[in-house]
C-alpha cells in the first residue's frame, strides 16, 4: 500500500473555522512506543488520531491517558506516520488592563 502524505491536509484554524491543531507526533515512533504526548493540553472528545492517514478510534485503537498523552492498541513502525488533529484546551489570557 502506497504512503501518502496527509501533512497538509488540516490547514490553520481560519481555513477550516475551527480551533482545531495538528501535530505531527511521528518523532515520537521507535517500534515500541505505545505512548505519545503531545505538546499542550487537549479535549479528548476533540482529538483525532491518523496513522498512515488512517483515523483511529478513541476507545477503540485509542486511550486517552492524560491531558497530554494517548496510547496505541497497535505498534507504529519507524516508517510509519502519527498526526493528531485536536481542540486545545487552555486558554490564554492577555494580563493587563484598559
Amino acid at each position: 500500500m502506497p504512503i501518502i502524505d496527509y501533512s497538509n491536509v488540516f490547514q490553520p484554524k481560519d481555513a477550516i473555522g475551527s480551533d482545531l491543531k495538528q501535530q505531527d507526533v511521528s518523532s515520537q515512533i521507535n517500534g515500541s512506543n505505545q505512548t505519545f504526548t503531545i505538546s499542550e493540553d487537549f479535549s479528548a472528545t476533540q482529538c483525532f488520531v491518523f496513522w498512515n492517514g488512517l483515523y483511529q478510534r478513541i476507545g477503540v485503537e485509542i486511550t486517552v491517558a492524560s491531558s497530554t498523552t494517548f496510547t496505541t492498541e497497535f505498534v507504529a513502525e519507524g516508517s510509519d506516520t502519527l498526526v493528531v488533529v485536536y481542540k486545545p484546551t487552555k486558554t490564554t489570557y492577555i494580563s493587563g488592563g484598559c
